[in-house]
């Protein structure tokens, strides 16, 4: 059952819940949510069309189309698995800030702790100067970590979509440096960049990135700000985008539950949901 987050009505699947945003809530959409939308009635209206085309096959083909029928059912399920191990595997996981249950313990660092097979791998592809994406980090994240992080069922992963501007990408930039010179402190540095968030053109200042890297992390605000300029710093932030991009991400925050996209990640209902799903 997955719930709105505009009445709280349940709804049996993703498709049904977003027919039902376009029938009752299409004033409070945004452009994402719109595409969702789309997506959904093109996706119900195909299956429509597929069961009128499962029905007349059955009735030629019998008891020899049913099986065949659940044959296609079990190769669908395996080619999805493939799917999302596969989609896990380009977010590259290997180079991206982590939250392990370690990491939470003080046992290791963003950069460095050691993944686990069997744990739940939670990806966020979010912006800086994204309104949803602070609070995505101030409301949804903190359960992800007490529920699923802290006793060690989940991992979760921060990558950089820098989208809306100059200081989006700057605040990546500086992502990506604190990261480099002090990953024990990264998610600090992580939080206090969506606290401080600004609304007006210019917030991601010099002053502010050394500021925030001299209270929260244990690197010269003076170092990390020289890391914004660097080269091999543009080239981290540019891999972080390439790979949104790669996956046809067009908006933030993204999240994503081994390899399966959340439709409402500032929903902790169904960010939730998507997670028991998996466990």
């Amino acid at each position: 059952m997955v719930e709105c987050e505009f009445c709280g009505e349940e709804f049996e699947s993703e498709a049904e819940l977003h027919v039902h945003w376009g029938e009752e809530h299409e004033e409070e959409l945004n452009s994402h949510q719109e595409e969702k939308v789309k997506k959904a009635e093109r996706k119900i209206e195909s299956e429509k069309e597929s069961k009128k085309e499962w029905r007349k096959k059955m009735a030629i083909r019998g008891v020899i189309g049913v099986v065949a029928v659940g044959l296609a059912l079990v190769l669908g399920q395996q080619l999805m698995a493939q799917s999302a191990g596969s989609q896990m595997a380009d977010f590259q996981l290997d180079q991206q800030p982590v939250y392990t249950q370690s990491v939470l313990n003080g046992e290791a660092d963003a950069l460095n702790a050691t993944p686990a097979n069997d744990t739940v791998k939670i990806v966020e592809f979010g912006d800086y100067s994204c309104g949803y994406c602070q609070s995505f980090n101030q409301e949804v994240k903190p359960n992800i970590l007490s529920n699923y992080v802290e006793t060690g069922q989940a991992e979760f992963y921060f990558i950089n979509f820098d989208i809306l501007g100059p200081d989006s990408t700057k605040a990546a930039l500086a992502d990506e440096c604190v990261l480099r010179e002090d990953p024990e402190n990264y998610w600090d540095f992580h939080d206090a960049l969506f606290e401080n968030q600004g609304s007006s053109s210019g917030w991601v200042t010099d002053s502010l990135i050394s500021d925030l890297a001299d209270q929260n992390t244990n690197a010269s605000g003076e170092d990390i700000v020289s890391c914004v300029n660097s080269q091999e710093t543009s080239d981290a932030a540019s891999s972080d985008k390439r790979i949104a991009l790669d996956n046809e991400l067009s908006g933030t925050p993204a999240l994503f539950v081994n390899g399966e996209q959340v439709s409402s990640p500032n929903s902790w209902s169904v960010v939730q949901a998507a997670i028991e799903e998996e466990l």
